[in-house]
């Protein structure tokens, strides 16, 4: 058995995110609004940082690592906007491969270290695991499992997260 252990920061979400959403899309940022204005820019104002690049995901069935590539961006096609993270197999983004909805995270753990029961470190040399800097994202429904080459990157994919969950709070 594996046990997740953090070596830095976690965020935890509260879960109630709908609210500041719901308040974004009245703020004026959608299509429906007459008149024209500010309206969007005022949404686009409330929104977090909008991210995109490659990062490593661990699969949730085949426990393998796969690089895939990841866009955090506003939807306004949901019933209640809000941020969205999807991946895709390649960077021309034409299916995606899976989403998460940035209102379903529970937390973000930053710098997280595998080990076995008992402490010993699960990093294996020449694993792909090895040589990333790890993070996780937390839902109520699972636990993801991410790796970026650099800490710098690490901590620009987790504060552009953690952006968003401060808005829905």
């Amino acid at each position: 058995t594996t046990t997740t252990t953090t070596t830095t920061t976690t965020t935890t979400a509260t879960k109630a995110p709908t609210a500041a959403t719901t308040t974004l899309f009245a703020a004026g940022g959608g299509s429906s609004g007459g008149g024209g204005g500010d309206g969007g820019r005022k949404a686009f104002e409330r929104r977090g940082k909008e991210k995109e690049g490659w990062v490593w995901k661990k699969g949730g069935v085949r426990r393998n690592w796969l690089k895939r590539y990841f866009e955090l961006k506003m939807n306004f096609m949901l019933a209640v906007p809000g941020g969205n993270i999807k991946y895709y197999e390649s960077d021309d983004r034409k299916e995606a491969k899976g989403t998460i909805a940035v209102r379903d995270i529970l937390e973000v753990r930053r710098g997280v270290q595998y080990t076995k029961k008992g402490g010993a470190a699960m990093r294996r040399k020449g694993s792909v695991a090895s040589e990333l800097a790890l993070f996780e994202v937390v839902t109520e429904n699972r636990v993801y499992h991410f790796g970026v080459p650099t800490d710098d990157e690490m901590n620009a994919w987790c504060d552009a997260i953690e952006s968003w969950l401060r808005r829905a709070q």
